[in-house]
């Protein structure tokens, strides 16, 4: 059978190129440590591959929100720990304050002390972390707890924030109308403690200005009414803010409808640390600063005690001081569970991680070794290819006659 010349060249050619391409494929598994450069090198391996890879994202992932959880967690055992001894302190003042030896004069001192603690733990209850306010719940970016003030500027009473009302693009126009409110509300509402007269509030007509001139026009002792400008995407924002004062009474939702109400302490904060795992990594400003026998009221009785001289009030406060540290000792318990809980799920993960990159690292990682005793044998085979090509069709005295 003849065999033409263009076949034999062309198959020199083809097994040229194809021994090529050898080489070329372990200089990229030299270059790139990596024996899978295309899908189709091993479609099985590069399918085990991408699901390796996809786990360890989402372990790597994990442990970020436990980074970010365990920080959390830790700043507030610290702030919960400065709390537990301001309230053990204060009930040594206390001990000492409902002492026999101890005369007026003396107690009047020990209530500035309290005093400057009152202070003191209202700025914990305050506290941020990462520019939010770890004690109000979800709503991180309102300041929880606030304190009512006398003519002296002391704290008399301290409780939950006021929010912020909902943003508005403007602050002249109805509210009911920039809420697209079909029939608005309108009723009576009462701001703080001193507040005796209910305010009328339409939001069919009152513009965040009127509602402002109503609310100052009531006189209420130590409360104050600001109109808060920022800007967003969509330009100038506002939103009504009212301070110096605890309590609301909305008798038709007026200003709930606004978003203005008492900040809810209560929300949970959690963290995904695992498939289908969440651990909550916040404290609930309502677990330490609320109820009975907090320490705010613990500390304001104790303070009036002191200055009244009132030594039975005095030693009541003792128990108060005991409760509250109770409660916060058991605040600062479920924490630590929780912050062994997530770092449990870490030390997990990082075991996790290590198996699947040895696993990933088998199906992908190049045996160099053998990866250069194949390069060197490709190279020798391609040199092979060349001298024998040089031998294919070799000239003729015919050739040169032509």
């Amino acid at each position: 059978m003849r065999i033409s010349d263009t076949v034999v060249t062309g198959t020199v050619r083809s097994n040229l190129q194809r021994s090529f391409a050898q080489i070329h494929r372990f200089q990229n598994q030299l270059s790139t440590g990596t024996v899978i450069q295309n899908p189709s090198d091993d479609p099985a391996g590069a399918s085990r591959s991408l699901l390796l890879r996809s786990d360890i994202r989402n372990g790597e992932q994990y442990q970020r929100n436990i980074n970010e959880g365990v920080g959390h967690m830790n700043f507030v055992d610290s702030v919960l720990d400065s709390l537990v001894n301001a309230v053990i302190d204060m009930r040594g003042i206390a001990i000492q304050g409902a002492s026999d030896t101890v005369n007026a004069g003396d107690r009047d001192i020990l209530a500035q002390e309290v005093n400057g603690m009152i202070e003191f733990v209202l700025g914990l209850s305050q506290s941020k972390f990462r520019g939010e306010f770890v004690f109000a719940g979800t709503e991180t970016g309102e300041i929880p707890y606030t304190a009512v003030r006398d003519a002296n500027g002391d704290a008399t009473a301290i409780g939950r924030s006021i929010r912020h009302s909902k943003q508005f693009s403007d602050r002249t126009t109805a509210t009911g109308t920039l809420l697209a409110l079909g029939t608005p509300p309108n009723g009576l509402v009462t701001i703080g403690v001193g507040g005796t007269q209910p305010i009328a509030l339409d939001l069919s007509t009152d513009s965040l200005d009127d509602i402002k001139a109503k609310i100052d026009g009531a006189g209420i002792p130590g409360v104050t009414v600001s109109i808060v400008e920022s800007t967003s995407n969509a330009g100038q924002v506002f939103r009504l803010k009212i301070d110096g004062t605890t309590t609301l009474v909305d008798n038709n939702n007026v200003l709930s409808t606004l978003g203005i109400g008492n900040v809810d302490t209560t929300g949970s904060i959690t963290r995904a640390v695992g498939d289908g795992v969440k651990v909550q990594i916040n404290t609930p400003g309502q677990n330490l600063f609320e109820g009975a026998q907090n320490p705010f009221t613990a500390l304001v009785t104790l303070r009036d005690a002191l200055r009244n001289n009132n030594v039975t009030e005095i030693s009541q406060s003792i128990t108060d001081l005991e409760v509250a540290r109770k409660k916060i000792s058991n605040a600062r318990g479920v924490l630590g569970a929780r912050t062994s809980r997530i770092e449990l799920e870490r030390g997990l993960l990082e075991r996790f991680e290590v198996n699947l990159t040895a696993t990933l690292s088998g199906i992908e990682d190049v045996d160099f070794a053998e990866a250069v005793l194949n390069l060197q044998r490709a190279q020798s085979i391609f040199q092979a290819a060349l001298i024998s090509g040089q031998t294919v069709n070799q000239p003729t005295l015919l050739d040169f006659l032509a």
